[in-house]
């Protein structure tokens, strides 16, 4: 039997998942009292199952030629888990005890106030790929940007990761071959002279390294370049 308070904590936690940090919805919570939990638990389920629905439906569906670079092998699938650590300096120290390293700019990020972590521990599907394996065969640009590849892995069915996946991925990630170098599929992190870059994974000497990836406007990637990104 689910008690008063666990009723009000997942509440609170839908709510957020929904309306984010909306005062407005806030404010309602603080008008509810325990007679009308289970009627406000039921309006915002329903609430959390016509977005998702709406989120269904706008989905754009993986492209067939993603599909056949996954069951080739030539796209491998990855699973990782988000929300167990609740702030960068939380993820600076589990990367380091570890025996992880750490780059200086992909330090000073983790340690900015501005790194955002999830509130709730869930599991994210990653694809793995290379740059070129956004476009069928023989249609990859010779050197495209770092914005032509996002929109084009947009286009085929693939969201970008969130920030927090650089890390996390780089706990769990502990058979990267030796000299690869893999970059994230996120938005780019800036710091306040400008520079913008994405993270990357990289093993160097059989040292795992969480480093990044230049990530400027015109910013050109092989296809050869391995990037990961979402999926729906």
């Amino acid at each position: 039997m689910i008690t008063n308070s666990e009723k009000w904590a997942l509440l609170r936690q839908t709510g957020d998942r929904i309306y984010g940090q909306d005062g407005r919805y806030h404010e309602q919570l603080k008008a509810l009292n325990d007679g009308r939990l289970d009627a406000a638990l039921a309006e915002l389920l329903v609430a959390k199952a016509n977005r998702n629905e709406r989120r269904r439906q706008k989905r754009t569906p993986l492209a067939p030629h993603i599909h056949e670079l996954i069951e080739s092998g030539q796209a491998r699938i990855f699973e990782v888990e988000l929300g167990r650590y609740r702030s960068g300096p939380e993820y600076l120290k589990a990367l380091e005890a570890a025996g992880h390293r750490v780059g200086e700019w992909e330090r000073f990020l983790l340690l900015d106030s501005g790194f955002r972590c999830s509130k709730t521990l869930y599991r994210l599907q990653l694809v793995l790929l290379a740059a070129g394996g956004l476009w069928p065969s023989g249609k990859c640009p010779k050197r495209p940007t770092w914005e032509q590849s996002y929109r084009k892995a947009a286009n085929v069915g693939l969201k970008r990761a969130p920030a927090e996946v650089g890390p996390a991925w780089r706990l769990s990630y502990t058979d990267q071959p030796v000299g690869v170098r893999v970059n994230v599929g996120m938005t780019p992190l800036t710091d306040s002279a400008g520079s913008a870059g994405v993270y990357s994974l990289v093993c160097i000497r059989g040292v795992s390294w969480l480093l990044s990836s230049d990530a400027v406007p015109g910013v050109r990637w092989y296809p050869r370049n391995q990037l990961v990104f979402r999926l729906p």
